[in-house]
């Protein structure tokens, strides 16, 4: 996503690991209340002819949740699948970079993403949108969603229920530092389940780079709240002729350790061709809760 603090960007679970003395009565941080929503351009500050992303003067969001001790850090270094400083960037209408390994060197590439409000909105590949020309289409996909863009510059979510982008809007909130954070994630899905749960199906021709690519997919998977993931091989007729599954991360009251070990189980899977060792790093937990949100004061168009 890959970026491995995963916990910024998924929900729905809670850590209990630690038993804390907690003050009895804690400040109660309200997030349905919003500002007037304001008519704003997504691409502003955007350059495409600028390549280095420290020119769009970047925010490092894990530095700086690290820096007001609201996570304490879930992974350590370990064999050969290091943790490295640059893990998770997002700043306001600017391009985001984010770590991932190929074959044992380290790769990027960039996604886009803006912050308002204390809320962190994230969008898509910047490959989607490096073309001379930009449309208002495109502009409008720009943050993995036909309508998202629109709903962020509107204020109108009426007609979400349209759009095959997925949106889910997480609060996460440190009982020790009596300190909240609210992240919404946004991506386009491909197809729904029998449980109208949103799958990623992707299919690629070329086999030496099948590993590489799903894990490319299961961060996108990770972003959009995908339960599940289907890729396949096909062949020079365009016959697929393997089709397998994978789990994304599930959400749902599990914990986050077994959340992060299942990660990383995975990843193993993935990479045990590329003679790369992934192991069980050490955690330390605080107590938190991860819960989603309701977005149904974002239906007034005057409030999002």
């Amino acid at each position: 996503m890959f970026s491995m603090n995963i916990s910024s960007i998924l929900g729905e679970f809670s850590i209990r690991q630690n038993t804390t003395i907690l003050p009895e009565k804690r400040p109660k941080i309200d997030f349905s209340r919003r500002k007037t929503a304001e008519n704003m351009d997504l691409l502003e500050g955007f350059d495409p002819n600028i390549e280095l992303q420290t020119s769009h003067g970047i925010h490092h969001l894990y530095n700086f949740m690290n820096s007001a001790n609201f996570f304490s850090r879930f992974i350590r270094n370990f064999d050969n699948f290091k943790e490295t400083d640059f893990l998770f960037v997002c700043c306001r209408y600017v391009l985001t970079q984010i770590e991932k390994f190929t074959r044992g060197v380290p790769d990027h590439f960039e996604i886009l993403a803006f912050r308002k409000d204390d809320i962190i909105y994230i969008g898509c590949d910047r490959s989607m949108i490096t073309r001379k020309v930009l449309t208002e289409q495109s502009k409008l996909s720009i943050f993995s969603g036909l309508k998202f863009g629109k709903c962020l510059t509107t204020g109108d979510w009426s007609n979400l229920t349209d759009t095959h982008s997925i949106i889910r809007h997480i609060r996460i909130i440190n009982h020790q530092t009596n300190s909240a954070h609210s992240v919404i994630c946004s991506s386009t899905v491909r197809a729904f389940d029998n449980n109208s749960e949103p799958i990623e199906i992707h299919v690629k021709r070329d086999r030496k780079s099948f590993q590489h690519c799903i894990r490319e997919w299961s961060f996108g998977a990770r972003l959009s709240g995908s339960s599940k993931i289907i890729f396949g091989i096909r062949n020079e007729n365009y016959k697929i002729t393997k089709i397998s599954e994978t789990r994304s991360i599930r959400t749902d009251h599990s914990s986050a350790l077994n959340m992060i070990s299942e990660v990383l189980t995975m990843i193993a899977k993935l990479i045990e061709n590329e003679k790369c060792v992934a192991v069980k790093p050490n955690f330390e937990t605080q107590d938190m809760e991860f819960e989603k949100v309701d977005i149904s004061y974002m239906n007034k168009s005057e409030q999002w």
